[in-house]
Formats: structure tokens, sequence, C-alpha cells
């Protein structure tokens, strides 16, 4: 399947297989299947608006319990990790997650980590188009990595 970039209606994203070539850690998926259901049901009954300040409030709470240096290889294994893990539990929820959710829960799991990432939404003007994605160290987790310079970000947490 190709991705086609024509706008709204003919952006189909997905979970490519070549944005995860890590295989999830053994114990990472539990999590990370919880944290992706946390974050459907939050942004379900409380909104957007809701779910955003909460994502602003845990990463204001957790900056002081940063620990990983950007450049230890333990650092970057667990970003794909976690990535890769999102990824493979939402082919298992009875919904279609959208990058919205995965964005969100992915930066939520990487907060728990120790991992401090950039959440970010971002346009494409002409045609329309709308995509959120998570960074770390300036680098795109577990989507296409060219993607901050094809959008123009509109949200930064």
């Amino acid at each position: 399947m190709s991705v086609r970039e024509h706008g709204i209606g003919d952006y189909e994203w997905r979970f490519a297989r070549q944005f995860h070539q890590t295989a999830p850690a053994r114990g990472i998926r539990l999590r990370a299947l919880q944290t992706l259901l946390w974050t459907k049901a939050l942004l379900s009954t409380r909104g957007f608006h809701t779910a955003m300040n909460s994502l602003r409030a845990l990463k204001a709470t957790r900056a002081d319990s940063i620990h990983l240096p950007p450049e230890s290889s333990e650092h970057k294994r667990i970003c794909a990790s976690a990535a890769a893990a999102i990824a493979e539990v939402a082919l298992w929820v009875p919904y279609r997650v959208e990058c919205l959710e995965y964005s969100m829960s992915l930066s939520r799991l990487l907060l728990s980590h120790g991992i401090c990432p950039t959440f970010r939404i971002g346009v494409q003007r002409y045609d329309f188009l709308s995509h959120a994605w998570v960074e770390v160290g300036g680098q795109v987790l577990g989507d296409d990595p060219n993607l901050p310079e094809r959008m123009c970000p509109i949200v930064e947490i």
C-alpha cells in the first residue's frame, strides 16, 4: 500500500512497517495498551482540549525526572520500542487508531520512561491535511521522518 498525499480525503495514515524496524520490548506492550486505551477514553469523554491540557501537565510534572541522555543507546532503544509497541497494540483494539491517539499515547509512554518527547500537530495548506506526530531529539518516531519539512506545525507540546 502506498501513501498518497493529496489532501485530507486521500491521505491514508497507517502503521507502516518501514517506520517500525524494532520489535517492542516484552514488558512495554501492556503499558502501551493501557496508555492507548486511556488516551482514547480521555479524548472520547473529555474532548481534545482536556486531553491536550493533560499532556501538557504530564510533561511539566515529568520534566524533572528526565534522566536519559538523548545520545545513549538505551534512550534510542526505548524510543524505538515504545513507537513499535503503540503501533502493535493499536492493531488489537476494536477501533481504528488515528494519528492523534497514536501520538498522544506515544508521548505519554515515553514520558513514563523518562524521555522527553515533542508532540506536534501540523498542517499542509494545499491540499489541506493535518497530522500529529512525535519527535525526540529532532527525530520523528514511528512515522515519516520528513514530516517536519512537509507540514507546518501549529501545536507543540
